[in-house]
């Protein structure tokens, strides 16, 4: 996930490019929230952060999900500080790769226990697969982690 969020547009369910997202939204926002529209019609928003050096522990409590680059040094200031594996036990991770063999997954995202979500750079028709499988490895994670539904 790029510092512009731009992963998988939820409302189109497709990939956007960090070039066409930073010619479209300009200045990098903090945050943006994500409504996803649950079993029963209910709508739940997702808060979507950048930056997570000055969260605070209420913060920390709502993270269900965390996109990872494979670096540890991205886990500095998380709950259990440079420790990868207690982070990616609280914290789902997710990694954005090309499906693409030239694409080179960082050897840590092997090691970790992180969800690997594959988006196309020319076809956009398998983005919804990618999207699909995002939520429902959230909601099968928390439900495991949790023992009751992300949202109920």
């Amino acid at each position: 996930m790029t510092p512009w969020l731009t992963w998988i547009d939820f409302d189109t369910r497709s990939f956007t490019p960090s070039s066409e997202a930073r010619a479209a939204m300009g200045q990098k926002p903090p945050m943006v929230v994500v409504y996803r529209k649950m079993h029963g019609g209910r709508t739940v928003p997702f808060h979507v952060y950048d930056q997570t050096h000055k969260f605070t522990q209420e913060q920390w409590d709502r993270v269900c999900a965390i996109f990872i680059v494979g670096m540890a040094w991205q886990f500095k200031g998380f709950p259990f500080n440079s420790d990868a594996v207690k982070n990616l036990n609280k914290f789902r991770g997710y990694f954005l790769a090309f499906n693409d063999p030239l694409f080179t997954i960082p050897e840590n995202i092997h090691k970790w226990d992180v969800c690997v979500l594959k988006v196309n750079k020319r076809d956009r028709d398998i983005d919804a697969t990618a999207y699909t499988e995002f939520w429902e490895d959230l909601d099968k994670f928390w439900s495991h982690r949790t023992g009751k539904p992300i949202m109920n």
